[in-house]
Protein backbone atom coordinates (compact mmCIF):
# COMPACT_ATOMS: atom_id res chain seq x y z
CA UNK A 1 0.00 0.00 0.00
CA UNK A 2 2.11 3.09 -1.24
CA UNK A 3 1.51 6.36 -2.42
CA UNK A 4 3.80 7.25 -5.02
CA UNK A 5 4.32 11.07 -6.93
CA UNK A 6 5.78 11.35 -9.94
CA UNK A 7 7.27 14.61 -10.41
CA UNK A 8 9.72 16.06 -13.11
CA UNK A 9 10.75 19.76 -12.71
CA UNK A 10 9.96 20.83 -16.05
CA UNK A 11 7.48 19.53 -18.98
CA UNK A 12 8.36 17.35 -21.27
CA UNK A 13 10.07 14.38 -19.91
CA UNK A 14 7.61 11.84 -20.60
CA UNK A 15 6.50 11.74 -16.63
CA UNK A 16 2.66 11.51 -17.56
CA UNK A 17 2.88 8.47 -20.08
CA UNK A 18 5.17 6.69 -17.63
CA UNK A 19 2.83 6.68 -14.86
CA UNK A 20 0.52 5.82 -17.42
CA UNK A 21 2.13 2.43 -18.50
CA UNK A 22 3.10 1.69 -14.89
CA UNK A 23 -0.05 2.21 -13.26
CA UNK A 24 -0.97 -0.38 -16.16
CA UNK A 25 1.57 -2.57 -15.41
CA UNK A 26 0.73 -2.57 -11.59
CA UNK A 27 -2.79 -3.47 -12.55
CA UNK A 28 -1.59 -5.97 -15.20
CA UNK A 29 -0.09 -8.20 -12.39
CA UNK A 30 -3.34 -7.89 -10.01
CA UNK A 31 -2.64 -4.93 -8.13
CA UNK A 32 -6.20 -2.16 -7.20
CA UNK A 33 -4.68 1.00 -8.98
CA UNK A 34 -5.84 4.68 -8.75
CA UNK A 35 -4.56 6.51 -11.09
CA UNK A 36 -5.01 10.29 -10.00
CA UNK A 37 -4.54 13.99 -12.60
CA UNK A 38 -2.84 16.68 -9.72
CA UNK A 39 -1.87 18.51 -12.66
CA UNK A 40 -4.82 21.31 -12.57
CA UNK A 41 -3.38 23.57 -14.65
CA UNK A 42 -2.46 21.17 -17.62
CA UNK A 43 -4.86 17.87 -17.11
CA UNK A 44 -5.40 15.19 -19.49
CA UNK A 45 -4.01 11.80 -18.22
CA UNK A 46 -6.87 10.02 -19.70
CA UNK A 47 -5.87 10.90 -22.88
CA UNK A 48 -3.33 8.08 -22.33
CA UNK A 49 -6.15 5.51 -21.99
CA UNK A 50 -7.77 5.60 -25.25
CA UNK A 51 -7.39 1.54 -25.91
CA UNK A 52 -9.43 1.10 -22.21
CA UNK A 53 -12.88 0.66 -21.97
CA UNK A 54 -14.08 3.84 -19.49
CA UNK A 55 -17.09 4.15 -17.41
CA UNK A 56 -16.77 8.13 -16.48
CA UNK A 57 -18.40 8.87 -13.17
CA UNK A 58 -17.67 12.03 -10.48
CA UNK A 59 -16.75 15.31 -11.46
CA UNK A 60 -13.14 14.71 -10.47
CA UNK A 61 -10.45 16.23 -8.39
CA UNK A 62 -10.75 19.95 -8.21
CA UNK A 63 -14.64 19.68 -7.19
CA UNK A 64 -13.70 17.01 -4.67
CA UNK A 65 -11.78 19.81 -3.26
CA UNK A 66 -14.23 21.74 -3.43
CA UNK A 67 -16.74 19.91 -1.66
CA UNK A 68 -14.42 18.06 1.05
CA UNK A 69 -15.85 14.82 -0.48
CA UNK A 70 -14.16 11.68 -1.26
CA UNK A 71 -15.61 7.97 -2.32
CA UNK A 72 -14.97 5.57 -4.40
CA UNK A 73 -18.15 6.34 -6.66
CA UNK A 74 -16.01 9.62 -7.92
CA UNK A 75 -13.72 7.34 -9.72
CA UNK A 76 -13.85 6.59 -13.32
CA UNK A 77 -13.47 2.85 -13.87
CA UNK A 78 -11.00 2.31 -16.56
CA UNK A 79 -10.57 -1.62 -18.33
CA UNK A 80 -8.22 -2.98 -21.51
CA UNK A 81 -10.11 -4.19 -24.36
CA UNK A 82 -9.03 -7.88 -23.35
CA UNK A 83 -10.65 -6.95 -19.81
CA UNK A 84 -7.75 -8.58 -17.99
CA UNK A 85 -6.91 -5.21 -16.64
CA UNK A 86 -8.61 -2.69 -14.88
CA UNK A 87 -7.70 0.39 -12.31
CA UNK A 88 -9.57 3.19 -11.22
CA UNK A 89 -9.29 6.90 -12.24
CA UNK A 90 -9.92 10.41 -10.53
CA UNK A 91 -9.23 13.05 -13.12
CA UNK A 92 -8.93 16.56 -13.00
CA UNK A 93 -12.80 17.67 -13.84
CA UNK A 94 -11.34 19.24 -16.72
CA UNK A 95 -14.64 17.96 -18.69
CA UNK A 96 -16.95 20.01 -16.52
CA UNK A 97 -17.80 22.96 -18.44
CA UNK A 98 -17.06 25.32 -15.08
CA UNK A 99 -14.03 23.89 -14.58
CA UNK A 100 -11.50 26.42 -15.70
CA UNK A 101 -13.72 29.63 -13.76
CA UNK A 102 -13.89 27.22 -10.66
CA UNK A 103 -10.17 26.73 -11.07
CA UNK A 104 -9.19 30.33 -11.12
CA UNK A 105 -10.99 31.07 -8.22
CA UNK A 106 -9.78 28.15 -6.23
CA UNK A 107 -7.16 29.37 -3.22
CA UNK A 108 -5.04 26.73 -1.91
CA UNK A 109 -4.00 29.06 1.65
CA UNK A 110 -7.96 28.79 2.39
CA UNK A 111 -8.71 25.74 1.65
CA UNK A 112 -5.68 24.69 4.59
CA UNK A 113 -6.74 27.40 6.78
CA UNK A 114 -10.19 25.74 6.33
CA UNK A 115 -9.58 22.16 7.42
CA UNK A 116 -8.36 21.39 3.87
CA UNK A 117 -4.95 19.81 5.58
CA UNK A 118 -7.26 17.74 7.60
CA UNK A 119 -9.05 16.40 4.71
CA UNK A 120 -6.71 15.41 2.94
CA UNK A 121 -5.09 13.62 5.67
CA UNK A 122 -8.58 11.54 5.59
CA UNK A 123 -8.48 10.88 1.83
CA UNK A 124 -4.74 9.69 1.70
CA UNK A 125 -5.88 7.36 5.09
CA UNK A 126 -8.79 5.91 2.83
CA UNK A 127 -6.64 5.65 -0.50
CA UNK A 128 -3.88 3.69 1.56
CA UNK A 129 -7.14 1.61 2.86
CA UNK A 130 -8.84 0.92 -0.77
CA UNK A 131 -5.40 0.65 -2.99
CA UNK A 132 -2.32 -1.20 -3.28
CA UNK A 133 -0.82 1.75 -5.67
CA UNK A 134 -1.99 5.21 -5.66
CA UNK A 135 -0.17 7.13 -8.37
CA UNK A 136 -0.68 10.57 -8.67
CA UNK A 137 0.86 13.08 -11.49
CA UNK A 138 2.03 16.27 -10.13
CA UNK A 139 2.27 19.85 -11.40
CA UNK A 140 5.43 20.64 -12.48
CA UNK A 141 8.07 23.31 -11.16
CA UNK A 142 7.70 24.73 -7.59
CA UNK A 143 3.42 25.22 -7.19
CA UNK A 144 1.26 25.00 -4.16
CA UNK A 145 -0.16 22.07 -6.02
CA UNK A 146 3.19 20.54 -6.11
CA UNK A 147 3.91 21.13 -2.72
CA UNK A 148 1.07 18.58 -2.06
CA UNK A 149 2.03 16.20 -3.91
CA UNK A 150 5.41 15.78 -3.17
CA UNK A 151 5.44 17.24 0.78
CA UNK A 152 1.95 15.73 1.98
CA UNK A 153 1.05 12.89 0.10
CA UNK A 154 3.41 9.91 -1.13
CA UNK A 155 4.88 7.85 0.78
CA UNK A 156 7.46 7.47 -2.46
CA UNK A 157 8.71 9.60 -5.32
CA UNK A 158 9.37 8.67 -8.67
CA UNK A 159 12.07 11.42 -10.14
CA UNK A 160 11.89 11.71 -13.98
CA UNK A 161 14.28 14.20 -15.80
CA UNK A 162 16.04 14.56 -18.80
CA UNK A 163 19.34 15.50 -20.10
CA UNK A 164 19.25 19.56 -18.97
CA UNK A 165 21.52 20.71 -16.09
CA UNK A 166 17.87 22.91 -15.09
CA UNK A 167 16.12 19.51 -15.32
CA UNK A 168 17.90 17.10 -13.03
CA UNK A 169 19.03 20.32 -10.84
CA UNK A 170 15.20 21.18 -10.48
CA UNK A 171 14.33 17.60 -9.34
CA UNK A 172 17.10 17.81 -7.23
CA UNK A 173 16.32 20.78 -5.22
CA UNK A 174 12.61 20.10 -5.18
CA UNK A 175 12.95 17.17 -3.79
CA UNK A 176 15.41 17.90 -1.03
CA UNK A 177 13.10 20.90 -0.08
CA UNK A 178 10.64 18.36 0.25
CA UNK A 179 12.27 16.17 2.79
CA UNK A 180 13.13 19.14 4.89
CA UNK A 181 9.76 20.72 4.93
CA UNK A 182 8.07 17.01 5.71
CA UNK A 183 9.94 17.24 8.94
CA UNK A 184 8.02 20.18 9.58
CA UNK A 185 4.75 18.23 8.97
CA UNK A 186 2.06 18.39 11.79
CA UNK A 187 1.23 14.71 10.28
CA UNK A 188 3.36 11.58 11.33
CA UNK A 189 5.47 11.57 7.77
CA UNK A 190 8.89 8.89 7.54
CA UNK A 191 11.39 9.94 4.28
CA UNK A 192 10.43 9.14 1.50
CA UNK A 193 12.55 6.96 -0.69
CA UNK A 194 13.05 8.71 -4.28
CA UNK A 195 13.16 6.65 -7.50
CA UNK A 196 15.12 8.35 -10.20
CA UNK A 197 14.71 7.81 -13.74
CA UNK A 198 16.61 9.80 -16.70
CA UNK A 199 13.81 10.15 -19.37
CA UNK A 200 14.42 10.41 -23.06
CA UNK A 201 17.65 9.28 -22.90
CA UNK A 202 19.55 7.95 -26.48
CA UNK A 203 22.85 6.05 -26.44
CA UNK A 204 23.51 7.11 -30.30
CA UNK A 205 26.80 9.40 -28.99
CA UNK A 206 27.94 7.22 -26.44
CA UNK A 207 30.60 9.49 -24.83
CA UNK A 208 28.04 12.00 -24.43
CA UNK A 209 25.48 9.32 -22.99
CA UNK A 210 28.17 8.73 -20.39
CA UNK A 211 28.82 12.00 -19.26
CA UNK A 212 24.94 12.70 -18.95
CA UNK A 213 24.78 10.00 -16.64
CA UNK A 214 28.14 11.09 -14.29
CA UNK A 215 26.28 14.33 -14.19
CA UNK A 216 22.67 12.77 -12.96
CA UNK A 217 25.08 11.15 -10.55
CA UNK A 218 26.71 13.85 -8.97
CA UNK A 219 23.59 15.68 -8.66
CA UNK A 220 21.61 13.20 -6.97
CA UNK A 221 23.89 10.89 -5.61
CA UNK A 222 21.92 11.28 -2.10
CA UNK A 223 18.81 10.58 -2.92
CA UNK A 224 18.70 6.83 -3.47
CA UNK A 225 20.88 6.21 -0.43
CA UNK A 226 17.58 4.64 1.34
CA UNK A 227 17.41 1.45 -0.87
CA UNK A 228 20.40 1.37 -3.07
CA UNK A 229 21.81 -2.14 -2.54
CA UNK A 230 25.40 -2.13 -1.03
CA UNK A 231 27.89 -2.11 -3.97
CA UNK A 232 25.33 -0.87 -6.46
CA UNK A 233 26.68 2.91 -7.30
CA UNK A 234 24.42 5.48 -8.03
CA UNK A 235 24.99 4.96 -11.74
CA UNK A 236 23.94 1.75 -11.94
CA UNK A 237 20.92 2.37 -10.08
CA UNK A 238 20.16 5.46 -13.09
CA UNK A 239 21.32 3.64 -16.25
CA UNK A 240 18.95 0.82 -14.77
CA UNK A 241 16.29 2.67 -14.41
CA UNK A 242 16.59 4.71 -17.48
CA UNK A 243 13.74 5.49 -20.07
CA UNK A 244 15.48 5.77 -23.87
CA UNK A 245 13.79 7.41 -26.52
CA UNK A 246 11.52 5.56 -28.45
CA UNK A 247 10.75 7.59 -31.78
CA UNK A 248 7.14 5.53 -32.49
CA UNK A 249 5.55 7.37 -29.45
CA UNK A 250 6.76 10.56 -30.76
CA UNK A 251 3.82 11.21 -32.40
CA UNK A 252 0.74 11.01 -29.52
CA UNK A 253 0.97 8.84 -26.44
CA UNK A 254 -0.78 5.77 -25.44
CA UNK A 255 -0.22 2.81 -22.87
CA UNK A 256 2.00 0.11 -24.58
CA UNK A 257 2.56 -1.93 -21.41
CA UNK A 258 0.14 -4.36 -22.35
CA UNK A 259 1.63 -4.24 -25.99
CA UNK A 260 2.89 -7.43 -27.40
CA UNK A 261 6.15 -5.90 -28.58
CA UNK A 262 6.73 -4.96 -24.49
CA UNK A 263 9.51 -7.28 -24.37
CA UNK A 264 11.14 -5.62 -27.84
CA UNK A 265 10.58 -1.97 -26.45
CA UNK A 266 13.44 -0.67 -24.80
CA UNK A 267 11.37 2.09 -23.34
CA UNK A 268 8.51 -0.86 -22.02
CA UNK A 269 11.79 -2.45 -20.82
CA UNK A 270 11.90 0.89 -18.27
CA UNK A 271 8.55 1.31 -17.09
CA UNK A 272 8.41 -2.65 -16.33
CA UNK A 273 11.61 -2.01 -14.46
CA UNK A 274 10.32 0.38 -12.40
CA UNK A 275 6.62 -1.65 -11.48
CA UNK A 276 9.47 -4.35 -10.56
CA UNK A 277 11.18 -1.76 -7.99
CA UNK A 278 7.81 -0.75 -6.66
CA UNK A 279 5.86 -4.47 -6.74
CA UNK A 280 8.42 -5.94 -4.55
CA UNK A 281 9.18 -2.46 -2.31
CA UNK A 282 12.68 -2.53 -3.48
CA UNK A 283 13.79 -5.90 -2.79
CA UNK A 284 14.11 -6.65 -6.43
CA UNK A 285 16.98 -5.04 -7.68
CA UNK A 286 18.18 -7.66 -9.72
CA UNK A 287 18.02 -5.52 -12.68
CA UNK A 288 20.39 -3.31 -11.72
CA UNK A 289 23.25 -5.77 -12.34
CA UNK A 290 21.78 -7.60 -15.32
CA UNK A 291 24.15 -6.57 -18.71
CA UNK A 292 27.00 -5.49 -17.00
CA UNK A 293 29.10 -5.51 -20.40
CA UNK A 294 27.51 -2.29 -21.53
CA UNK A 295 28.03 -0.60 -17.55
CA UNK A 296 30.40 0.85 -16.26
CA UNK A 297 30.25 -0.31 -12.61
CA UNK A 298 32.17 0.72 -9.53
CA UNK A 299 34.07 -2.17 -8.31
CA UNK A 300 35.10 -2.92 -4.54
CA UNK A 301 37.98 -0.82 -3.74
CA UNK A 302 41.59 -2.40 -2.79
CA UNK A 303 44.48 -0.59 -1.55
CA UNK A 304 45.85 -0.89 -5.03
CA UNK A 305 43.50 0.01 -6.71
CA UNK A 306 41.82 3.68 -5.79
CA UNK A 307 38.11 4.17 -6.50
CA UNK A 308 38.23 7.37 -7.85
CA UNK A 309 41.00 9.81 -10.17
CA UNK A 310 39.99 12.79 -8.33
CA UNK A 311 38.83 13.85 -4.59
CA UNK A 312 37.06 17.73 -4.74
CA UNK A 313 37.68 19.53 -1.74
CA UNK A 314 35.56 22.49 -1.30
CA UNK A 315 33.65 24.40 1.51
CA UNK A 316 30.36 22.49 1.24
CA UNK A 317 27.39 24.87 0.69
CA UNK A 318 29.60 27.73 -0.40
CA UNK A 319 29.32 29.70 -3.57
CA UNK A 320 32.49 28.56 -4.95
CA UNK A 321 30.92 24.91 -4.39
CA UNK A 322 27.59 25.57 -6.48
CA UNK A 323 30.43 27.89 -8.87
CA UNK A 324 32.53 24.36 -9.46
CA UNK A 325 29.37 22.50 -10.65
CA UNK A 326 27.79 24.94 -12.26
CA UNK A 327 31.46 26.18 -14.34
CA UNK A 328 33.77 23.87 -13.85
CA UNK A 329 32.63 19.85 -13.78
CA UNK A 330 31.15 19.54 -17.23
CA UNK A 331 34.27 20.65 -18.80
CA UNK A 332 36.73 19.23 -16.84
CA UNK A 333 35.06 15.52 -17.31
CA UNK A 334 34.98 16.19 -21.05
CA UNK A 335 38.66 16.93 -21.28
CA UNK A 336 39.13 13.76 -19.10
CA UNK A 337 36.87 11.50 -21.26
CA UNK A 338 39.05 13.16 -24.14
CA UNK A 339 42.26 12.44 -22.52
CA UNK A 340 41.39 8.81 -21.81
CA UNK A 341 38.82 7.60 -23.22
CA UNK A 342 36.90 6.75 -20.14
CA UNK A 343 34.55 8.69 -17.77
CA UNK A 344 36.49 10.36 -14.66
CA UNK A 345 35.51 8.80 -11.26
CA UNK A 346 34.91 11.87 -9.23
CA UNK A 347 34.12 12.22 -5.49
CA UNK A 348 32.69 15.60 -5.21
CA UNK A 349 30.28 15.58 -1.57
CA UNK A 350 28.07 18.21 -1.72
CA UNK A 351 26.72 17.67 1.84
CA UNK A 352 27.52 20.03 4.34
CA UNK A 353 29.14 18.33 7.46
CA UNK A 354 28.95 19.72 11.05
CA UNK A 355 32.23 20.02 12.39
CA UNK A 356 31.08 18.81 15.74
CA UNK A 357 30.90 15.33 14.46
CA UNK A 358 33.16 12.92 14.09
CA UNK A 359 34.81 12.88 10.31
CA UNK A 360 32.54 11.52 8.00
CA UNK A 361 34.14 7.43 7.46
CA UNK A 362 32.49 7.94 4.29
CA UNK A 363 35.15 10.49 3.09
CA UNK A 364 37.84 9.21 4.31
CA UNK A 365 37.11 6.21 2.26
CA UNK A 366 37.38 8.60 -0.56
CA UNK A 367 40.08 10.26 0.42
CA UNK A 368 42.26 7.05 0.64
CA UNK A 369 40.76 5.49 -2.35
CA UNK A 370 41.77 8.70 -4.90
CA UNK A 371 44.45 9.07 -6.81
CA UNK A 372 44.48 13.30 -7.13
CA UNK A 373 43.09 16.00 -4.52
CA UNK A 374 41.69 18.65 -6.07
CA UNK A 375 41.96 21.27 -3.51
CA UNK A 376 39.53 24.46 -4.61
CA UNK A 377 41.37 27.20 -2.05
CA UNK A 378 38.75 29.87 -1.16
CA UNK A 379 38.20 32.87 1.15
CA UNK A 380 36.52 29.83 3.79
CA UNK A 381 39.26 27.21 3.13
CA UNK A 382 41.82 27.91 5.63
CA UNK A 383 38.84 28.45 8.33
CA UNK A 384 36.93 25.02 7.27
CA UNK A 385 37.72 22.01 9.51
CA UNK A 386 36.69 19.65 7.18
CA UNK A 387 38.91 21.21 4.27
CA UNK A 388 42.25 20.63 6.66
CA UNK A 389 40.65 17.82 7.36
CA UNK A 390 40.63 16.51 4.03
CA UNK A 391 44.21 17.72 2.40
CA UNK A 392 46.01 16.27 5.59
CA UNK A 393 44.15 12.97 5.84
CA UNK A 394 44.91 12.83 1.83
CA UNK A 395 48.98 13.54 2.06
CA UNK A 396 48.70 11.14 5.25
CA UNK A 397 49.33 7.99 2.26
CA UNK A 398 50.38 10.42 -0.98
CA UNK A 399 52.92 12.50 -2.26
CA UNK A 400 52.21 16.01 -2.47
CA UNK A 401 52.39 16.15 -6.11
CA UNK A 402 49.10 14.18 -6.32
CA UNK A 403 47.46 17.71 -5.10
CA UNK A 404 46.31 20.76 -7.38
CA UNK A 405 44.99 23.46 -5.70
CA UNK A 406 42.61 25.85 -7.54
CA UNK A 407 42.46 29.32 -6.13
CA UNK A 408 39.17 30.85 -6.13
CA UNK A 409 39.82 33.32 -3.17
CA UNK A 410 42.27 35.29 -1.17
CA UNK A 411 42.87 32.29 1.07
CA UNK A 412 46.58 30.81 1.91
CA UNK A 413 48.11 28.37 0.19
CA UNK A 414 48.63 25.30 2.91
CA UNK A 415 51.90 24.40 3.61
CA UNK A 416 53.13 22.32 2.16
CA UNK A 417 52.01 23.03 -1.52
CA UNK A 418 54.04 24.77 -3.97
CA UNK A 419 52.99 28.22 -5.39
CA UNK A 420 54.10 26.19 -8.70
CA UNK A 421 50.44 23.67 -7.86
CA UNK A 422 48.55 26.28 -8.23
CA UNK A 423 46.19 27.45 -10.79
CA UNK A 424 44.10 30.89 -10.09
CA UNK A 425 40.98 30.85 -11.38
CA UNK A 426 39.40 33.69 -9.34
CA UNK A 427 38.56 36.41 -12.11
CA UNK A 428 36.28 33.52 -13.37
CA UNK A 429 34.09 32.93 -9.86
CA UNK A 430 30.66 34.41 -10.98
CA UNK A 431 27.05 33.95 -10.13
CA UNK A 432 24.65 32.15 -12.59
CA UNK A 433 24.55 29.46 -14.78
CA UNK A 434 27.33 28.99 -17.60
CA UNK A 435 24.60 29.03 -20.24
CA UNK A 436 24.38 32.38 -19.76
CA UNK A 437 28.14 33.40 -21.00
CA UNK A 438 27.88 30.03 -23.52
CA UNK A 439 28.68 32.14 -26.43
CA UNK A 440 31.00 35.06 -24.50
CA UNK A 441 34.83 35.27 -24.51
CA UNK A 442 34.33 34.85 -20.57
CA UNK A 443 33.49 31.05 -20.91
CA UNK A 444 36.29 30.47 -24.09
CA UNK A 445 38.89 31.54 -21.85
CA UNK A 446 37.60 29.85 -18.32
CA UNK A 447 37.08 26.51 -20.44
CA UNK A 448 40.93 26.23 -21.64
CA UNK A 449 42.18 26.79 -18.03
CA UNK A 450 40.00 24.18 -16.73
CA UNK A 451 40.96 21.90 -19.87
CA UNK A 452 44.92 22.69 -18.52
CA UNK A 453 43.76 21.61 -15.17
CA UNK A 454 42.14 18.04 -16.50
CA UNK A 455 45.57 17.58 -18.07
CA UNK A 456 47.63 17.88 -14.82
CA UNK A 457 44.59 15.27 -13.50
CA UNK A 458 45.38 12.61 -16.51
CA UNK A 459 48.62 12.72 -15.48
CA UNK A 460 48.70 12.19 -11.96
CA UNK A 461 45.98 9.60 -12.18
CA UNK A 462 47.38 8.00 -15.07
CA UNK A 463 50.91 7.05 -12.51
Amino acid sequence: MSIITFYSYKGGVGRSLALANIASLLASRGKKVLVVDWDLEAPGIEEYFQDFRVDASGKGLLFMLYDRSYSNEQTWKLSSLDGRTSLDLLPSGRDEENYYPLLETFNQNQFFETGGGDFLESVRERWLQDYDFVLIDSRTGLSDAGGICTILLPDIIVALFTATEQSVRGVRDVIRLALGSRQRLEYERSRFPVIPVPSRMSRHNEAEYRIWMSTFADNIADLTDDWRPKGVSVKDVLEGLALHHQTDLSHGARVISEASDLGSSQIGQGYNRVATLLLSNFKDTSFLVRNKSDRTRVQPSSANTPSYDVYISVPAGSIEARWVENFFLDTFRKEFLAKTGRDAKIYFDRKELSISSPFNEQIDEALENSKFLLYFLTSRSTRSTNSDQELHRFLEAKDTSSVHVVRLGRGIVPHPLLENQISDLSDFLVTGSASSYEKTPFISALNQKIRDVAVIAVKTSQK
